[in-house]
C-alpha cells in the first residue's frame, strides 16, 4: 500500500491500533463471559477425579477436602450463587480474606491456612492459564500464602522407645504399630502403607509408588518390620496388608481412618508425656532426624524417603546402591534396640 502523505499513514497506523485493541477487548470480553458461568467447583471435581485415575491419592483427597472447607464457608456466609455454585469470577480479595479469616476461627494452624489457600490459587491461575478467567485483580494479594517455621516434629530415640513400650490395648496398640511400621520402612507415609498389598512385598523386599510424587521405593525389610506384618496378616479380608481400608471385608474411608489414626496418636503422646503433637508423620520426620544424628549422609537420607524435588542432592546424586540404602535403614532401626 501507497500513502500520498504522513497523514495518510498515521490514520492508518491508528486504524490498524484500534483494530487490534478491539479485537483484545472482544477476546477478554468473551473470557469474562465465560468466568461468570465457569464453575470453580466443578473445575476441583474434575482435577480431583483426574488425580484419582493417575493414582495419585494424596492429591485426590486433598481436593476433596479443601473443596469441602471452601463450600462449608461459603454455605455459613450465604456467599454461593443463585444456583449454589462457586465461578471464577466470584473469587475476589474480599472472598479469599473473608475465607482466611473463616479458617483462622476454626482454630486451623497459620501453615494449614496458608496450605489451604495455596491450594486454590494454584488452581485458580490454573483455569486462568486455560482461558476459563481473566482476572480484574488478584484474588489472593491480602491474605497469607507462605511457610512458617514451626515446632519440630521429630521425636528422639528415648520417646520412640517410650511409644514402643508403653502397654496398649485395640486401636491404639495398632496405630502404635502403624506408626512404628513407618519408621522401620525409612518414614512410609500413612497413605501408602493403607494401600499397602501382598503383592508389594518379595523376598523381604517392599517394593511401592509414593503416593504424593509416583516415584518407586524399594525397602528392605528388617525382622521388626516384618512381625508386625505377620501380626495383622490375614485381618483385613481382602488383599491388604493392614486393616485401615478394607476390614472384614467392609470397605473404610481413607479420610476417616487418617483422622482416627491421628487422634489415637494424640493419645498414645498422652500416656507417654510425650511433649509434641504426635501424628502420623511424625514418623517420617523421626527416621530423618535419627538417621542424620547416626552419621547418615543427607544424600543418603534422601534417596531413602524417596525425595524427587531435592534440587541439591539431585546435582551430585543420580542413584545410590540399594545395599548402601538398606543399611542406613537398618542401623537407624537397630538404635531403638
Amino acid at each position: 500500500m501507497i500513502f500520498r502523505s504522513n497523514s495518510q499513514c498515521h490514520l492508518f497506523v491508528e486504524l490498524l491500533q484500534f483494530l487490534q485493541s478491539f479485537c483484545t477487548q472482544t477476546e477478554q470480553g468473551d473470557i469474562a463471559k465465560k468466568s461468570c458461568c465457569v464453575s470453580f467447583f466443578k473445575y476441583l471435581d474434575k482435577h480431583a477425579s483426574l488425580a484419582k485415575e493417575r493414582g495419585r491419592e494424596g492429591e485426590f483427597v486433598k481436593l476433596k477436602t479443601i473443596t469441602k472447607r471452601f463450600r462449608d464457608f461459603l454455605e455459613r456466609d450465604h456467599l454461593l450463587g443463585e444456583d449454589g455454585d462457586l465461578t471464577f469470577e466470584m473469587i475476589t480479595p474480599d472472598l479469599m480474606e473473608r475465607f482466611e479469616k473463616y479458617l483462622k476461627e476454626e482454630l486451623l494452624s497459620i501453615n494449614t491456612t496458608s496450605f489451604y489457600i495455596r491450594k486454590i490459587r494454584a488452581y485458580y491461575y490454573k483455569g486462568v492459564q486455560e482461558g476459563l478467567c481473566l482476572p480484574l485483580s488478584n484474588p489472593f494479594e491480602r491474605v497469607y500464602t507462605g511457610v512458617s517455621k514451626t515446632q519440630k516434629r521429630a521425636l528422639d530415640i528415648n520417646s520412640l522407645k517410650l511409644i514402643k513400650n508403653v502397654p496398649l490395648k485395640g486401636r491404639l496398640d495398632f496405630s502404635r504399630d502403624l506408626f512404628l511400621f513407618s519408621f522401620y520402612t525409612r518414614g512410609m507415609a500413612f497413605i501408602d502403607i493403607a494401600k499397602l498389598k501382598h503383592v508389594n512385598i518379595s523376598s523381604g523386599i517392599l517394593t511401592y509408588y509414593r503416593s504424593k510424587t509416583g516415584q518407586l521405593i524399594r525397602v528392605k525389610l528388617e525382622n521388626c518390620a516384618m512381625e508386625l506384618i505377620e501380626k495383622y496378616s490375614g485381618q483385613s479380608g481382602s488383599d491388604y496388608i493392614f486393616p485401615i481400608l478394607s476390614s472384614g471385608g467392609k470397605e473404610r474411608k481413607y479420610a476417616t481412618e487418617l483422622k482416627n489414626h491421628n487422634n489415637h496418636l494424640k493419645q498414645i503422646a498422652g500416656k507417654t508425656k510425650i511433649d509434641l503433637p504426635l501424628t502420623s508423620y511424625v514418623a517420617r520426620h523421626s527416621w530423618a532426624s535419627i538417621a542424620k544424628r547416626g552419621g547418615v549422609p543427607i544424600a543418603t537420607i534422601s534417596e531413602c524417603m524417596g525425595h524427587t524435588s531435592e534440587r541439591t542432592t539431585a546435582i551430585y546424586l543420580a542413584s545410590l546402591e540399594e545395599n548402601v540404602i538398606d543399611e542406613a535403614n537398618r542401623l537407624t532401626i537397630l538404635s531403638l534396640d
